[in-house]
């Protein structure tokens, strides 16, 4: 699945954002080993090219990551529902204070194991994660994102009962869309949208961010 020097291929590229710093790299290639380690015994994710996981798991998350927090720098609690193999839930931390708290939701429990070791052996300490499917309701959080468990429309009804009054509900695209979201739900209104492309591919993703109103 990986060719030699696989390690420095996706050092270099992320040194070339000049979004990391250097703690935070080491944190993110330790994140690597594991995901290579554990992709050889079960199915993490559905990509195969070294070139796609760079760019599509790890520079989508690290720069749409260090967007979100340059714009709510400020957070107390986060939830990341669906986190899979850790993308964003195991790189949005690196771009916040430690006294931001992060609760990764994975109800399968493979993946919840692997989020397990990840956060272990990268020293995040901030970070849990808890193998439960989330309906609505069920948590009050000050932000929430998932980048793919769910369709934009469902995150966006889901997320919208899982925030307090002025929490953010953050949803991820793939598409160039120019859709007027002001009024997606009742709950929620568009705060901002951040196009953005990857580094490699020029493929152009966005952001979205709601406030629970």
């Amino acid at each position: 699945m990986f060719h030699v020097k696989q390690e420095t291929y996706l050092y270099d590229i992320i040194v070339k954002t000049g979004l990391v710093e250097q703690d935070n790299l080491e944190k993110l290639i330790t994140h690597f080993r594991l995901f290579k380690e554990w992709s050889s015994i079960i199915n993490l994710t559905g990509l195969t090219d070294l070139k796609d996981i760079a760019e599509s798991l790890y520079l989508d998350s690290i720069v749409s990551s260090a967007k979100i927090a340059s714009i709510i720098p400020e957070v107390k609690c986060i939830h990341d529902v669906g986190s899979g193999a850790g993308f964003p839930g195991l790189i949005l931390p690196l771009f916040y204070q430690d006294t931001t708290k992060f609760f990764l939701y994975e109800s399968r429990r493979k993946r919840a194991n692997f989020l397990k070791s990840a956060i272990r052996e990268m020293g995040l300490s901030n970070v849990k994660v808890l193998q439960e499917r989330v309906i609505k309701s069920m948590f009050v959080s000050d932000m929430v994102t998932s980048r793919a468990a769910l369709s934009f429309e469902s995150w966006i009804d889901l997320g919208s009962t899982l925030v307090n009054e002025g929490g953010h509900v953050i949803a991820y695209s793939n598409a160039d869309s120019d859709n007027d979201l002001e009024d997606v739900t009742s709950f929620l209104k568009l705060y901002k949208k951040i196009d953005y492309e990857l580094p490699m591919s020029r493929k152009k993703r966005a952001v979205y961010m709601f406030t629970r109103m």
